[in-house]
């Protein structure tokens, strides 16, 4: 039987940015049966809802007829409790909150939208909605539970007791005595019949609350305890009754009933359960977790020598079973990780499942910052073993962070927070291993915060700078081209390295927007070059990874070609390796598109990633560009330069056979230049010739014609 297919409508009246989600919906749902539709329209969204029910809703907020929000409270006022995520702008936070009131399951920035956040936000939203259904159909089965009791109390099939106060004599009727599997000469006429078969812990508050209603402090007498049954086992019941008292006020007499309320407790008890557990693993959830923190906070502040931790793990390349082996492996090799951690800790220590890979565990009564480390050890040792999913064998590791507690009044959110960044720590540190966290990682992580509000501010006060670098033709000697790379002039730090602030504006989305600056601004500054008469065949600007996968980077070039006239094949896009293969589908569309106008492709930094003839093949690149590592250990002195050579022969080789150009970064030496030039490189970049510029120095070197012979004088001959 083919297996369900989950349905999601999307309504958003900008045709290419949900043509982007449906990408990324498909990438990120990889082997699951999808079904998804696109309305544009309040009316298209009511046919669509004519024609059947949708498992998932995707909004945009800003729509033209009516915004995300009064689409929200159309559906449900129709009565339709689907979940619901929200797609609103950059720094929309108000708005996400509003549709969290209203009760959207989620909500996402547009641009910072990626396969990774949209997959974790389906997941979650249909997970919290299974779980709320789950919920409801629970309380179904408790009312109607409560609604047979009452019948049941009608119906005179409670146990009944009446207790002679003034004798200490009681009586149990027959249903009383059956209740608990005993016939009816099995038990006697004494109040310990009673007291005794209750679990001891529960005697004090019975006699409590007997005691508080006998003396009139309490209207009538209720408890819920545990009664021990004939079989052995502790059955939940609920004894109640009222007192009768003489002329003098004094009781001379209880009666009463006792009901069998086991079956109602045992569905509160999962009802309580399923609110502070994981629903996959069993495990606790985010808010036990959190709650069992805060008391190990006040223990550690009341007692002198108390010491815990927190453990924040982290599965390593997680990411990579669920895409290669889809989310029912993933989610069953969850599972198995789950008593494997659980293997590792004692009965005091608490884990939880935090969301995702991602697990906590509370480390109590520690002997020393020595046993923290110890116990992550054995957790990674244990997790290196392998697992059987099926007939798969799976290995995985594990990166650990560790945070100490202390008496300094942390907040759990902050010893969460600081487990969390010793486990990137041990993540960058090469996976598969545990780090402690210091001051120095917060010192690190308010500076990474720091440094992004800075980010934000740099192109509102005009920080950033664009530098050109020479691309020369090994032919001619002459300047062919060049690329555009980026500088941060901080007002308080100087000059800021691409490889610092570049990283964190992928991350935090901001690259986006300064890309289209540079863009722009490049293309303005060419075009001046062009009518100012300068020959120069192309300018080539760099492309990342999001910018790459995440916007629609055809029709941003367009509009730079067409604002600045400029003729399509003098304009180059340079990307990486890693940048082309994370959407190998994705890539060869939008290459295939920029390629259809006329875009020169580059593949920047060759050899260093996943170099792979397959993709040279089929994807339109025109150049390629030999990373310059390579470069740098053409030389005999040189450690591995001989093996270096060889790649780089190979590179060149392999490229001009598949009719591609072949551009060598890097060039320093007139030894790298001359070895490259024997090779039949077409173009080299390097601070031999130039290093990158300011555009009015640049400009100098197209007036003066600078060549190769001009620092080579063998190029002349």
């Amino acid at each position: 039987m083919e297996a369900k297919k989950l349905k999601i409508l999307i309504v958003d009246d900008d045709p290419d940015d949900a043509l982007i989600a449906v990408r990324y919906i498909k990438k990120s749902l990889a082997g699951i049966g999808l079904s998804i539709d696109h309305a544009a329209s309040l009316s298209e969204v009511n046919l669509f809802l004519e024609k059947g029910d949708y498992d998932l809703f995707i909004f945009d907020y800003y729509m033209g007829e009516l915004n995300g929000l009064e689409l929200m409270k159309h559906i449900r006022t129709g009565g339709i409790t689907t979940p619901v995520i929200l797609l609103t702008g950059q720094g929309d936070e108000a708005i996400a909150v509003a549709a969290m009131k209203r009760g959207a399951s989620d909500y996402l920035a547009k641009e910072t939208l990626s396969p990774t956040l949209l997959s974790k936000a389906i997941r979650h939203s249909l997970e919290l909605y299974q779980s709320e259904q789950k919920r409801k159909e629970t309380e179904r089965i408790l009312r109607e539970s409560e609604e047979r009791y009452a019948l049941a109390v009608s119906g005179a099939n409670d146990g009944i007791w009446d207790w002679n106060v003034l004798n200490n004599e009681i009586y149990f009727s027959p249903r009383w005595k059956s209740m608990l599997g005993y016939e009816e000469d099995e038990i006697g006429n004494r109040l310990a019949e009673w007291h005794t078969r209750i679990a001891p812990e529960e005697v004090q508050t019975l006699e409590d609350s007997m005691e508080a209603h006998m003396k009139g402090r309490l209207p009538c007498f209720e408890c819920e305890h545990r009664m021990r049954h004939k079989d052995g086992k502790y059955r939940w019941m609920l004894s109640r009754g009222m007192a009768i008292r003489d002329s003098a006020g004094q009781t001379s007499r209880v009666a009463g009933s006792m009901t069998d309320i086991t079956d109602r407790k045992n569905i509160e008890m999962t009802l309580r359960h399923g609110v502070l557990h994981d629903s996959l693993t069993g495990l606790a959830n985010r808010k036990l977790f959190m709650d069992q923190l805060r008391r190990s906070t006040i223990r550690v502040k009341r007692h002198k020598n108390y010491q815990f931790a927190v453990l924040f793990i982290d599965l390593d390349r997680f990411k990579v079973i669920n895409d290669s082996l889809g989310h029912l492996i993933g989610d069953q090799l969850l599972k198995e990780v789950a008593p494997r951690l659980e293997g590792c800790l004692r009965e005091a220590d608490t884990i939880a499942r935090l969301g995702g890979d991602e697990f906590g565990i509370i480390v109590e009564d520690l002997d020393g910052a020595a046993t923290a480390s110890i116990i992550a050890a054995r957790i990674q040792k244990v997790l290196c073993a392998p697992f059987m999913i099926g007939e798969r064998e799976i290995v995985i590791s594990a990166s650990i962070g560790i945070k100490l507690g202390s008496k300094d009044n942390e907040k759990p959110e902050d010893l969460l927070r600081d487990s969390d960044n010793a486990m990137y720590r041990a993540k960058a540190q090469g996976r598969a291993r545990h780090e402690t966290f210091t001051q120095k990682m917060h010192q690190s992580a308010m500076a990474s915060l720091e440094m992004e509000s800075d980010l934000r501010k740099a192109m509102d006060r005009s920080e950033f700078r664009l530098v050109y670098q020479p691309i020369v033709s090994l032919i001619s000697g002459q300047i062919e081209g060049c690329e555009v790379l980026i500088r941060w002039d901080h007002p308080e730090r100087g000059l800021i390295p691409p490889d610092i602030f570049i990283p964190l504006a992928e991350e935090t989305g901001l690259i986006l927007p300064l890309s289209e600056w540079i863009f722009q601004t490049a293309g303005v500054q060419y075009k001046s070059w062009l009518d100012a008469g300068y020959s120069l065949s192309y300018i080539n600007l760099n492309c990342c990874a999001r910018q790459f996968l995440h916007q629609n980077l055809t029709k941003l070039v367009k509009k730079i070609l067409t604002a600045t006239h400029i003729p399509s094949h003098l304009f180059g896009i340079e990307l990486t390796e890693g940048s082309a293969m994370q959407d190998i589908t994705l890539s060869t569309s939008t290459l295939q598109e920029l390629s259809q106008i006329g875009i020169k492709i580059s593949i920047d930094d060759f050899g260093t990633g996943y170099s792979s003839l397959s993709y040279l093949r089929h994807f339109p690149i025109d150049t390629v560009k030999i990373d310059r590592s390579f470069v740098h250990e053409i030389s005999g002195h040189q450690k591995n330069g001989r093996n270096r050579t060889a790649i780089v022969d190979a590179i060149i080789a392999m490229t001009h056979s598949l009719g591609l150009k072949v551009v060598a970064e890097g060039v320093e030496t007139e030894e790298q230049l001359a070895f490259l030039q024997d090779r039949q490189c077409d173009a080299m970049q390097g601070y031999l010739f130039s290093r990158p510029v300011p555009p009015e120095d640049f400009l100098a070197l197209l007036r003066e014609g600078r060549c190769l012979s001009d620092v080579n004088p063998i190029c002349s001959g």
